[in-house]
């Protein structure tokens, strides 16, 4: 049958110009309704110190939050703004705990949160016109100091009848548990199998048949080794196996669902950077939610009006140094150097006469060069890479080390200290990271498959020198005899040439940072005690077999100190810390 034939056809005919119509009508209709607006960043005033959590009201209209002032010390707790007018924010909850991860009931007169007091975790109820708090439900808390929360711990019900909460028994991974909301037993949800951190982030769907949450790994997240990874899941409240969305195993940092509950948003850690996310509810592949966030976490999403908050934080990493010749070091601290983005990693080159660090002053991280004083910086290379980390120099000087991260693999390069010449690859294995020169400058050493290897300068004659799952930061003493490296919070020794480990030094307190020098008489390290929120530098003798306090670091939040360099003559001391609180929310329209 000739084409002209196929289409003079009646039911043809009849079909092509349904179609035309139906075309027609959508142009119409766009014509009519103009184009979808574009999400719009909407001003909120602040407290002035930390915000974070944001949750709607079921009718939009109002939003609370955790927030605490300027002091990092002080506790959160939960406020409501309207978002209409510029009235000031309600206080609902005051006192010496913590209290954030608010979540409103479907009526819009309640709230629910959760109080961490001391080891004690309290989801509580309040009125959200004001009023006395509740107790719900009552769990032994593993660690009082992540607060705040890093997942939202709780949501409703939508029959406003029970909460779903995050459970914490001892012996065992967190897992979602169902509790009456007038209190009463817990009534087990999730079962994180045993090589699972737990699961948390409970979230209702908008037609209350299905809880998302996130369910984090034993590894470590795939594109931030610093942080745990995780995956959205989603179990239907009928019944049914659970069922996986996302397979990054990615650093999440909250999930909340669209309005017409089609698809889950969520805060993610994607090659390398931490950015908004969406994703069908049936599964598929994600995509951007919104383009130009700063460090967001905590989503959350209107269930009318088409609003979209989260809590932003831009960080603001500084360089500061410490003279550790003198009687008191910690008063000598002062600001070294400070931009506009983050300062990271700082290295003393060998002769003490250069610094490098990592810097994102001009957008992406990239390595930049000052002299010993922090000035005439000069940016050496020019990669536009979500990540790059462990600079090193060469022990001539004349190069640095590094790790960088494009769309895949982590890649090994080294580059001209001057910046003249363009990076040069090394072929090692694709997660290769936290590297280091061997003191002779012919090795290097590296981290790969979660142990330690050595290898050659140009990548080959590859050899592992440690045998234990979890091995980090290797760095060659000042004798080329050994090389330290960390394990569970410990620091170990092996022979460079390979041979039985042997355990150096365990510190008291936390020590899990890349935070650590070798030098000949004995090792610098970081130690962070939670319990008085300080963080300080010791040094142990290797001869005496014993620890001293060098000085405690000056930093606001001790939890961001997590890397230093002593000069090579040993008195002076580098370290990034953030020393501004940052956090706030963020509030769009036009969300869809």
């Amino acid at each position: 049958m000739s084409a002209a034939r196929f289409f003079r056809r009646p039911a043809v005919v009849l079909i092509l110009g349904l179609c035309l119509i139906g075309a027609g009508m959508g142009v119409l209709s766009r014509l009519v309704s103009g184009p979808a607006a574009e999400p719009k960043r909407v001003p909120l005033p602040r407290l002035g110190g930390a915000e974070t959590s944001p949750a709607f009201s079921p009718d939009g209209a109002r939003l609370a939050f955790a927030a605490r002032d300027a002091g990092r010390k002080s506790p959160y707790g939960i406020y409501v703004r309207t978002l209409a007018g510029v009235a000031a924010a309600a206080q609902l909850t005051s006192g010496p705990a913590n209290d954030f991860g608010p979540a409103w009931s479907p009526d819009g007169n309640r709230i629910a949160f959760l109080r961490v007091d001391g080891d004690r975790a309290r989801f509580m109820v309040v009125p959200s016109a004001g009023g006395d708090p509740r107790p719900v439900a009552e769990f032994a808390f593993p660690d009082a100091d992540s607060a705040p929360a890093p997942q939202s711990p709780v949501c409703w019900a939508r029959d406003g009848q029970s909460l779903y909460v995050v459970d914490w028994v001892a012996g065992q991974a967190p897992f979602i548990a169902a509790v009456p909301a007038a209190g009463g037993a817990p009534r087990r949800i999730t079962q994180p199998p045993a090589a699972s951190k737990g699961d948390s982030a409970p979230a209702i769907s908008p037609d209350g048949t299905a809880l998302a949450f996130v369910r984090q790994s034993a590894d470590r997240a795939k594109h931030n080794s610093d942080e745990d990874g995780g995956d959205i899941f989603l179990v239907r409240l009928s019944g049914g196996d659970v069922r996986r969305l996302t397979f990054d195993n990615a650093a999440i940092h909250g999930i909340a669902w669209s309005a017409d509950g089609s698809d889950l948003v969520y805060a993610a850690s994607r090659a390398g950077e931490v950015k908004l996310w969406r994703i069908a509810a049936s599964g598929g592949s994600p995509r951007h939610a919104l383009a130009g966030a700063k460090q967001p976490a905590l989503p959350a999403v209107a269930a009318a009006g088409r609003h979209l908050a989260f809590a932003e934080k831009p960080e603001l990493d500084a360089i500061w140094r410490i003279d550790l010749t003198a009687a008191d070091p910690a008063s000598t601290a002062h600001l070294f150097f400070r931009s506009s983005g983050r300062e990271l990693a700082p290295r003393w080159s060998p002769d003490g006469t250069r610094i490098v660090d990592v810097s994102t002053r001009a957008g992406a991280p990239e390595l930049w060069v000052s002299d010993a004083d922090g000035n005439h910086r000069a940016q050496i290379t020019h990669l536009n890479a979500p990540f790059l980390d462990s600079p090193r120099w060469s022990p001539d000087g004349r190069e640095i080390l590094f790790a960088v991260r494009g769309v895949g693999a982590i890649d090994v390069s080294r580059v001209a200290s001057d910046g003249r010449t363009a990076p040069q690859h090394i072929p090692l294995p694709d997660d290769s990271h936290h590297l280091s020169w061997s003191r002779d400058g012919q090795s290097i050493y590296f981290v790969a498959m979660a142990q330690v290897w050595k290898a050659r300068a140009d990548g080959q004659q590859r050899k592992k020198l440690s045998t234990n799952w979890g091995d980090d930061d290797p760095e060659e003493s000042p004798d080329g005899q050994s090389v330290f490296y960390r394990r569970e919070g410990a620091i170990w020794r092996v022979p460079a040439a390979g041979g039985a480990e042997e355990k150096v030094v365990a510190p008291e307190n936390d020590a899990h940072w890349p935070a650590y020098r070798p030098s000949a008489s004995g090792l610098y390290y970081l130690e962070c005690d939670r319990d008085d929120r300080n963080v300080a530098l010791r040094f142990y003798e290797f001869s005496g077999k014993k620890s001293r306090e060098l000085a405690r670091l000056p930093a606001a939040d001790p939890t961001t100190v997590h890397a230093f360099d002593v000069s090579p003559d040993g008195r002076y001391l580098l370290y990034p810390a953030v020393d501004r609180e940052q956090t706030s929310l963020v509030l769009m329209e036009n969300f869809r």
